[in-house]
Protein backbone atom coordinates (compact mmCIF):
# COMPACT_ATOMS: atom_id res chain seq x y z
CA UNK A 1 0.00 0.00 0.00
CA UNK A 2 1.36 3.22 -1.04
CA UNK A 3 2.47 5.62 2.08
CA UNK A 4 -0.33 8.12 1.17
CA UNK A 5 -2.71 5.97 1.03
CA UNK A 6 -1.68 4.16 4.32
CA UNK A 7 -1.82 7.37 5.85
CA UNK A 8 -5.49 8.16 4.66
CA UNK A 9 -6.40 4.92 6.21
CA UNK A 10 -4.81 5.48 9.21
CA UNK A 11 -6.56 8.98 9.25
CA UNK A 12 -9.82 7.38 8.84
CA UNK A 13 -9.38 5.27 11.81
CA UNK A 14 -8.12 7.87 14.15
CA UNK A 15 -11.41 10.11 12.95
CA UNK A 16 -13.97 6.80 13.60
CA UNK A 17 -12.16 5.95 17.37
CA UNK A 18 -12.35 10.03 18.30
CA UNK A 19 -15.89 10.45 16.88
CA UNK A 20 -16.71 7.19 19.03
CA UNK A 21 -14.97 8.12 21.72
CA UNK A 22 -16.70 12.23 21.62
CA UNK A 23 -20.07 11.02 21.70
CA UNK A 24 -20.06 8.13 24.06
CA UNK A 25 -21.70 10.37 26.26
CA UNK A 26 -24.45 7.62 27.95
CA UNK A 27 -26.19 7.24 24.19
CA UNK A 28 -26.10 4.33 22.16
CA UNK A 29 -22.91 3.88 19.99
CA UNK A 30 -21.87 0.91 18.02
CA UNK A 31 -18.30 1.08 15.93
CA UNK A 32 -18.75 -1.22 13.08
CA UNK A 33 -15.77 -3.23 12.60
CA UNK A 34 -16.35 -3.79 8.77
CA UNK A 35 -13.32 -4.67 6.53
CA UNK A 36 -12.58 -1.37 6.06
CA UNK A 37 -12.06 -0.84 9.65
CA UNK A 38 -9.97 -3.34 10.27
CA UNK A 39 -7.53 -1.83 7.20
CA UNK A 40 -7.80 1.27 8.45
CA UNK A 41 -6.32 0.12 12.02
CA UNK A 42 -4.27 -1.76 10.20
CA UNK A 43 -2.75 0.76 8.77
CA UNK A 44 -3.03 3.42 11.72
CA UNK A 45 -0.88 0.57 13.99
CA UNK A 46 2.12 0.22 11.12
CA UNK A 47 2.95 4.00 12.31
CA UNK A 48 4.90 4.73 15.50
CA UNK A 49 3.16 6.10 18.35
CA UNK A 50 3.83 9.46 17.80
CA UNK A 51 2.20 10.08 14.70
CA UNK A 52 -0.48 7.91 15.91
CA UNK A 53 -0.92 10.81 18.37
CA UNK A 54 -0.78 13.54 16.02
CA UNK A 55 -3.71 11.76 13.96
CA UNK A 56 -5.58 11.08 16.92
CA UNK A 57 -5.48 15.00 17.99
CA UNK A 58 -6.16 15.86 14.58
CA UNK A 59 -9.37 13.59 14.23
CA UNK A 60 -10.37 15.03 18.13
CA UNK A 61 -10.00 18.55 16.48
CA UNK A 62 -11.87 17.81 13.71
CA UNK A 63 -14.69 15.76 15.39
CA UNK A 64 -14.92 18.40 17.77
CA UNK A 65 -15.24 20.94 15.40
CA UNK A 66 -18.54 19.33 13.84
CA UNK A 67 -20.13 18.21 17.23
CA UNK A 68 -20.19 22.05 17.51
CA UNK A 69 -21.96 22.34 14.27
CA UNK A 70 -24.24 19.29 14.88
CA UNK A 71 -26.16 18.59 17.94
CA UNK A 72 -27.32 15.37 16.46
CA UNK A 73 -23.81 13.71 16.94
CA UNK A 74 -23.85 14.20 21.20
CA UNK A 75 -28.02 14.02 21.43
CA UNK A 76 -29.66 10.93 21.59
CA UNK A 77 -33.31 11.37 20.69
CA UNK A 78 -35.76 8.21 21.96
CA UNK A 79 -32.83 6.27 22.95
CA UNK A 80 -31.68 6.08 19.87
CA UNK A 81 -28.50 4.03 18.42
CA UNK A 82 -25.72 6.01 16.74
CA UNK A 83 -24.05 3.74 13.72
CA UNK A 84 -20.07 4.63 12.74
CA UNK A 85 -18.48 3.02 9.66
CA UNK A 86 -15.66 3.47 7.89
CA UNK A 87 -16.96 3.54 3.68
CA UNK A 88 -15.70 1.35 1.19
CA UNK A 89 -14.25 3.22 -1.74
CA UNK A 90 -15.89 1.91 -3.97
CA UNK A 91 -18.62 4.61 -2.69
CA UNK A 92 -16.07 6.95 -3.39
CA UNK A 93 -16.26 5.74 -7.74
CA UNK A 94 -19.72 5.95 -7.24
CA UNK A 95 -19.94 9.71 -6.34
CA UNK A 96 -19.95 9.45 -2.43
CA UNK A 97 -16.68 10.88 -0.89
CA UNK A 98 -17.00 10.51 2.17
CA UNK A 99 -15.30 7.79 4.34
CA UNK A 100 -16.51 7.92 8.21
CA UNK A 101 -19.96 7.47 8.46
CA UNK A 102 -22.25 8.45 11.24
CA UNK A 103 -25.56 7.16 11.04
CA UNK A 104 -28.86 7.55 12.98
CA UNK A 105 -31.07 4.93 11.48
CA UNK A 106 -34.39 5.34 13.27
CA UNK A 107 -34.34 8.97 12.30
CA UNK A 108 -33.49 8.45 9.15
CA UNK A 109 -30.19 11.05 9.86
CA UNK A 110 -26.54 10.61 8.81
CA UNK A 111 -23.04 12.62 8.63
CA UNK A 112 -20.37 11.74 7.08
CA UNK A 113 -16.33 12.67 7.19
CA UNK A 114 -13.98 12.71 3.57
CA UNK A 115 -10.78 12.42 5.85
CA UNK A 116 -7.83 14.53 4.40
CA UNK A 117 -4.65 14.67 5.54
CA UNK A 118 -1.26 15.72 4.40
CA UNK A 119 -3.21 18.53 2.61
CA UNK A 120 -2.95 22.57 2.97
CA UNK A 121 -6.20 23.22 1.21
CA UNK A 122 -9.85 22.47 2.23
CA UNK A 123 -11.02 19.78 -0.58
CA UNK A 124 -13.84 20.32 -3.06
CA UNK A 125 -16.73 17.75 -3.78
CA UNK A 126 -15.18 15.66 -6.54
CA UNK A 127 -17.79 16.74 -9.39
CA UNK A 128 -17.58 14.72 -12.54
CA UNK A 129 -18.78 14.79 -15.74
CA UNK A 130 -20.55 11.54 -15.94
CA UNK A 131 -22.08 11.25 -12.14
CA UNK A 132 -25.37 13.96 -11.76
CA UNK A 133 -24.43 14.55 -8.04
CA UNK A 134 -28.08 16.13 -7.54
CA UNK A 135 -29.34 13.01 -7.96
CA UNK A 136 -27.38 10.81 -6.37
CA UNK A 137 -27.08 13.47 -3.23
CA UNK A 138 -30.80 14.57 -3.39
CA UNK A 139 -32.78 12.84 -5.83
CA UNK A 140 -33.44 15.79 -7.83
CA UNK A 141 -30.88 15.93 -11.16
CA UNK A 142 -29.00 18.09 -12.25
CA UNK A 143 -29.81 20.26 -15.12
CA UNK A 144 -29.14 19.29 -18.40
CA UNK A 145 -27.46 22.75 -19.05
CA UNK A 146 -25.15 21.93 -15.89
CA UNK A 147 -23.91 18.65 -17.26
CA UNK A 148 -23.25 20.23 -20.62
CA UNK A 149 -21.11 22.92 -18.83
CA UNK A 150 -19.25 20.30 -16.82
CA UNK A 151 -18.58 18.43 -19.49
CA UNK A 152 -16.32 20.94 -21.11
Amino acid sequence: MAIQTKSGKAFEYAIALELSKKINNGQKVKLIQNIQFQTAKHSFESFSTIKQNNYCKSASLAVDYVTKLEPRLENALFDDEIIILIQSDQKGSDGDIRDVIATRSRHNWEIGFSAKNNHMAVKHSRLSDKIDFGKEWFGISCSPKYMNEIGK
